[in-house]
């Protein structure tokens, strides 16, 4: 008599798995019908065999193991978690970052400065090697990057290109109104300045804003990209953000799609406010700028009818020499 059974074996610790649930499920015109579930035992079998008799017939089966609440709860981190699955790929990235802070390194100072092992190193350099992205230089002196991880930087390098040309129009703007200009783009859930005339504004409270983050969903800037950013883009930026697309940012970004700007949404009156435009060719965004003001200044309605239209032709103009 046929019989179908199950045995799991923990091989990290050489043990049964116990406690491990499972369930089998047979598939019936494309629909899955439960035949059993089960937890295993102290060897790691089932008490009984999953199928038996006459329910051990020929068919599709699927037969699913719980195995994260197993690692659960013993306090073990779950080899197929989504955090397992991208530990090789930390580790590869750490290395490629300690290689790039000096001109070579040896499998024993990269593990020192990374915290692994010198196995791991050692495994992970060969593939890099293999990839082309690393080089050994000799025993000594252990390994370098290659120039092919300059390829990896493609999109940094635009971002230059693109700072380069907005400099001169944004110096242009600042000497004529006064004003900072601050240029952003997006970049892993804000919006990074790539850079600012508020060094040579003589109507800035800073003297320098590179490289600072401003909150997408309420800065200026990350209002005016979410706005006029493709609608594949917004959902996708707003699901990273884990906010929810509801009628009433559906309402905001029409709102700033019509005026043609936006402004920060501050969460108590403030001295200063900004307002912002998208820099774009075609559907596609390329970045945004923004010009800060104090609000003793000029309130926001004023700022809009005043700079708008200034901003925008800004706008359009650093994004045809960037694309020319």
């Amino acid at each position: 008599m046929g019989r179908l059974s199950t045995h799991v074996l923990d091989t990290a610790n050489g043990t049964p798995a116990k406690g491990v649930r499972l369930r089998l499920d047979r598939i019936d015109n494309g629909q899955a019908v439960r035949v059993v579930e089960t937890t295993t035992n102290a060897d790691g079998r089932t008490d009984a065999p999953l199928l038996i008799g006459e329910g051990y017939r020929p068919g599709t089966y699927v037969l699913t193991f719980e195995v994260r609440g197993y690692f659960e709860e013993r306090g073990t981190a779950c080899p197929f978690s989504a955090t397992a699955r991208f530990g090789p790929i930390r580790r590869s990235f750490a290395i490629l970052e300690a290689l790039s802070r000096r001109p070579h390194g040896t499998i024993a100072v990269l593990a020192e400065e990374t915290g692994l092992p010198r196995p791991t190193v050692a495994r992970l350099l060969n593939t890099l090697v293999e990839l082309g992205y690393a080089t050994q230089v000799s025993r000594l002196m252990g390994y370098r990057l290659t120039d092919r991880v300059l390829g990896l930087a493609q999109g940094i390098r635009f971002i230059d290109h693109f700072v380069d040309v907005a400099a001169p129009h944004m110096h242009r703007f600042t000497q004529e109104h006064g004003w900072p200009l601050y240029l952003g783009s997006i970049s892993h859930r804000a919006i990074t300045i790539r850079y600012s005339t508020a060094a040579e504004s003589p109507l800035s409270f800073e003297r320098t804003a590179l490289q600072r983050r401003s909150p997408i969903l309420s800065g200026a800037l990350g209002r005016a990209w979410l706005a006029f950013s493709t609608e594949e883009e917004r959902r996708a930026i707003l699901r990273d953000l884990g906010v929810r697309y509801d009628a009433r940012l559906t309402a905001a970004f029409a709102r700033i799609r019509r005026d043609g700007y936006a402004f920060a949404v501050l969460p108590r009156p403030g001295r200063l406010q900004g307002i912002a435009v998208a820099i774009r060719k075609n559907d596609r965004v390329m970045g945004c700028i923004s010009m800060r003001f104090v609000r003793s200044a000029m309130n926001e309605a004023e700022a809009g009818a005043r700079f708008g239209a200034p901003l925008n032709a800004l706008a359009r103009a650093i994004a045809t020499d960037a694309t020319s």
